[in-house]
């Protein structure tokens, strides 16, 4: 994980920060999507964010041309 690019949030949770590239951004929601899902692990409340995030993943910047 770029360190540079998350930030630990009030519960200890690596999330996005604001001026991470779309495209980690998208990596990080596959990343704890698939966790949940392939290793039964509860998301919660990683979910929220997830959820969030997913929902204003136009507010991070686009890096599809580089």
């Amino acid at each position: 994980m770029n360190e540079d690019k998350f930030m630990l949030n009030a519960d200890y949770t690596y999330i996005p920060k604001p001026d991470t590239p779309r495209s980690l951004v998208l990596d990080w929601i596959t990343e704890k999507k698939w966790k949940s899902k392939e290793m039964g692990e509860d998301l919660h409340p990683v979910a929220d964010y997830v959820f969030e995030i997913e929902k204003h993943i136009n507010d991070y910047p686009d890096d599809s041309n580089n």
